[in-house]
């Protein structure tokens, strides 16, 4: 009998962990190395089209998110100037019949806590806290990763390595060193508010997204309709790049109030009611010359 293969993953996110289920459900032996000592609930709200809603059913993880994820009647696309409809798409039951699976929205955290905990019961899988990637080479048909951690320097191989350690991944920027990432002008400005505080349209079960110059917005409920979730993407000048939460720092409300002054008064009453933004910046890569290196 053939000994099972084993897979080594970069990165716990929800990437990471979701090819771990995978990898796993398909009789591999996983070994999964996050850099960060700990998994901190970080986030905000996430869209799940069919196509990943589907794959997340079949690992198990739809159920463990019952009570928390949300399942939007439909998707309203409104002008950010004058307040019109512009579309309306059916979600709900439409989506579920039509692709075989549920479009829904759910609180990162909520997601990768799920995701965890499925990991967590897979005794084909180990999750290795603390460890950071310093380098890789090909070792015959195995990939030897060298490691760093509080234990000291080692090395671990595998089968295969796949790379989900983020925007600033260790293993692209190992096998790929000039795709870097590159800043793309916008910033995603971010808020969870409780929903007394929202405006009633912002409270209904659907996804709403206003169009605008050089800008959109998007909202939708969460968990149990109990907050409502807030995106406003504008173009940006992005000056904080190095700093260690540059992925989530402080806004001011009045400077992305200034950026919505001329859109529809329905716009304007949901960005006014929050008082605690995150801004986070969008960035680029240029396209791999290819996703796998043998």
């Amino acid at each position: 009998m053939s000994e099972t293969r084993h897979a080594l993953i970069a990165g716990a996110g929800i990437g990471g962990l979701a090819a771990a289920l995978t990898l796993a459900r398909a009789g591999l032996r996983v070994t999964i190395l996050e850099q960060a000592a700990e998994l901190v609930e970080t986030g905000a709200g996430l869209q799940l089209s069919p196509n990943a809603s589907g794959l997340l059913d079949r690992l198990g993880i739809l159920r463990r998110l019952d009570g928390l994820a949300l399942y939007p009647e439909r998707l309203r696309v409104r002008s950010g100037t004058t307040g019109s409809d512009l579309m309306s798409m059916p979600l709900g039951r439409a989506a579920q019949t039509r692709w075989g699976a549920p479009t829904l929205v759910a609180h990162r955290a909520d997601l990768q806590s799920a995701l965890l905990a499925a990991v967590s019961e897979n005794m084909n899988i180990t999750l290795r806290k603390g460890v950071q990637i310093t380098g890789l080479a090909q070792d015959g048909p195995l990939v030897r990763v060298e490691t760093l951690s509080d234990a000291g320097i080692s090395a671990i191989c595998g089968d295969l390595l796949v790379g989900a350690d983020g925007l600033h991944s260790r293993v692209r920027a190992i096998l790929y060193r000039k795709h870097t990432p590159v800043f793309s002008g916008r910033v995603a400005w971010r808020a969870l508010i409780p929903a007394e505080q929202a405006p009633a349209f912002a409270r209904q079960p659907e996804t709403g997204l206003w169009l605008g110059p050089r800008a959109h917005l998007v909202h939708y409920p969460l968990r149990q309709a109990s907050e409502v979730n807030i995106i406003a993407i504008v173009e940006d000048q992005w000056r904080d790049a190095k700093t260690h939460d540059f992925w989530s720092a402080r806004g001011l409300s009045h400077e992305i109030g200034e950026r919505f002054d001329d859109w529809h008064r329905d716009a304007r009453r949901l960005i006014e009611g929050v008082s605690d933004w995150r801004r986070w910046p969008l960035f680029d890569c240029e396209p791999l010359p290819r996703w796998s290196c043998a």
